[in-house]
């Protein structure tokens, strides 16, 4: 049996990052209330009450609001499906390349408190890319490795996308050029 035909939560697609975030989440909320209960038991088919929520596949929906990182080269975006006007904040979600990311949002949308790790089990180092939250407005973005000390500012691309090499055990922090950072 498909996942799609047993929890009608994955039913839901979290479309590409172009997508209007408001229609997303209207999307995932209804199909969410329409399979489960009030004591968070989701129905498996009709009548079926026996699915743990982690099961229903929406613990994925909402991390796929909060971070995408399906391909590496094009970066990992930060709250893309984050409806307009909602804060929002997550610590140490998985990204693609042994990354641990943590961010917040306000409801007015800035961006801050932009960590990375760089948790690879195989102890390397890794090419990370994001997609710069601060983007047009802000074109470069200030890092920190929280390890060293070191700091230096990079330029977004012309899609956003600010490149840099991560290396095994160090933890960067990530802010707008000019923003306020502490080390």
């Amino acid at each position: 049996m498909c996942i799609r035909d047993r929890y009608p939560a994955a039913r839901v697609r979290v479309q590409d990052r172009a997508r209007d975030a408001n229609t997303t989440w209207n999307a995932v909320q209804a199909a969410l209330t329409k399979s489960i209960g009030t004591n968070l038991i989701v129905a498996d088919g009709p009548d079926n009450w026996t699915t743990a929520m982690e099961g229903a596949a929406g613990i994925g929906i909402v991390n796929e609001l909060l971070i995408q990182s399906h391909d590496l080269h094009a970066g990992i975006a930060v709250f893309p499906q984050v409806p307009s006007g909602q804060p929002a904040a997550f610590e140490r979600l998985r990204a693609r390349g042994g990354l641990l990311v943590s961010a917040s949002m306000s409801s007015s949308g800035e961006v801050s408190n932009v960590h990375l790790a760089n948790d690879r089990k195989d102890g390397g180092s890794g090419n990370v890319t994001l997609l710069s939250p601060w983007w047009p407005e802000r074109p470069a973005v200030r890092i920190a490795d929280e390890t060293t000390g070191d700091a230096w500012v990079v330029a977004a691309d012309n899609d956003g996308r600010v490149s840099f090499v991560s290396h095994p055990g160090e933890r960067y922090a990530l802010d707008a050029s000019g923003g306020s950072m502490t080390l």
